[in-house]
């Protein structure tokens, strides 16, 4: 992963290097933990151009980790094997063989964990994990997701690009339903950072929540009458079309007709950037707790993250601003107004922050939800007795 704020000066050893930082960065370990480590002379041999051999790894794999790939079919499942030669340590009990399907109904997941066909199942529905019996699951709880599932909104297309429009949709939301939803774990998040996250503005920001009036007032001042627009939803997540039918719902009590559709979740963002849907349900989260690098790769012109074709030159100053101050106040100052000028701009609806919430069979343990990686599962970390 490219590391924009640090440079490496020069290596000491093989096993140092030496990091230098334009400022004083708390997130630095943090962010070395999320870089991969590969053969040198893969890189060497495969590398086309400028690629750093990115293309050959899609393929291959020559890492230091705890597990090698057996095998593969690309978009049905990924066999892993315990890595006998790694220089860590494993759990007294340690998984063999790892075999990671890809089942994109969220649903069929459930029935294959609550059946014993899976031992691991991510993105399963609270209520579902709830519903677990308790004498053989566990539930492990944590942060993890900033906005999921998050609403969308396009800035190029109409009726969208109307930011009084936009602002109706916002508050014409149902916050509480999706509070209610995931059984109270969650919360609502007033902008793009949740609360959890160490030093967010959230608290600073004003309350969002569900205004009906204010709303309609809005839908007047935009001039825009009985407005129409399609909403894209990923399948298979029954999160994300509660979320689509909550939105559809509250649009109806201002005037505003939503038709949903479905599209796989690889064309959402193509979709919503070139204006062929106005809105898409998708999710968010950060793979480090320095929110710099979420809100460059999506908030600034021309990254592929950058869903909605925001265009803001002042955007990139205050990230900048962020990046080179070493005072801890000008930096909480900065965060605040970035966030808060993504608050005005109503292109995000951020429905809810749920906590993640993973039923485990008693047979599995020692799996910890990862607050800054989707992907919490550690294998090695885990101890399996069946």
């Amino acid at each position: 992963m490219a590391l924009p704020r640090h440079r490496c000066d020069h290596v000491v050893d093989p096993g140092t290097v030496v990091i230098h930082c334009k400022t004083a960065n708390p997130w630095l370990p943090a962010d070395l933990t999320k870089v991969g480590i590969v053969s040198a002379q893969d890189v060497k041999d495969h590398a086309h151009g400028d690629d750093l051999a990115a293309g050959w790894f899609k393929d291959h794999e020559n890492g230091t980790g705890p597990y090698k790939v057996a095998g593969q079919n690309p978009g049905v499942d990924l066999n892993l094997t315990r890595n006998t030669s790694w220089w860590g340590r494993f759990t007294d009990h340690p998984v063999e063989t790892f075999i990671d399907k890809f089942v994109t109904d969220g649903s069929q997941r459930f029935i294959g964990l609550k059946g014993g066909d899976y031992q691991l199942a991510a993105f399963i529905s609270t209520d579902n994990a709830l519903s677990l019996d308790k004498s053989q699951f566990h539930l492990v709880v944590g942060n993890n997701l900033w906005a999921y599932p998050n609403l969308n909104f396009t800035l190029t297309a109409p009726p969208t690009n109307n930011p009084d429009f936009r602002a109706a949709l916002v508050d014409a939301f149902d916050y509480q339903a999706m509070i209610d939803y995931y059984k109270r774990y969650a919360t609502t998040s007033n902008g793009p950072i949740p609360g959890w996250v160490p030093g967010s503005p959230n608290d600073r920001l004003s309350q969002i929540k569900q205004d009906l009036g204010k709303a309609k007032a809005e839908v007047d001042k935009s001039g825009i009458k009985d407005a129409k627009f399609t909403c894209v939803i990923p399948p298979g997540s029954p999160d994300y079309d509660f979320v689509g039918q909550v939105l559809q719902a509250a649009a109806q009590q201002i005037g505003i007709t939503i038709e949903l559709n479905h599209a796989p979740i690889a064309q959402v963002p193509d979709l919503l950037k070139q204006g062929k849907v106005n809105c898409a349900v998708y999710g968010e989260a950060s793979n480090s707790p320095d929110p710099i690098p979420f809100f460059a790769a999506r908030y600034l012109k021309g990254t592929y993250l950058n869903l909605w074709n925001y265009n803001d030159p002042e955007m990139a100053k205050l990230i900048e601003t962020y990046s080179a101050a070493s005072d801890p106040h000008v930096q909480a100052d900065t965060l605040l107004k970035i966030s808060q000028k993504l608050v005005d701009a109503h292109m995000d609806l951020w429905t809810v922050s749920p906590q993640t919430v993973m039923p485990m069979p008693n047979s599995v343990q020692g799996y910890k939800v990862d607050p800054f990686n989707l992907i919490n599962v550690r294998i090695a970390a885990l101890s399996y007795t069946p």
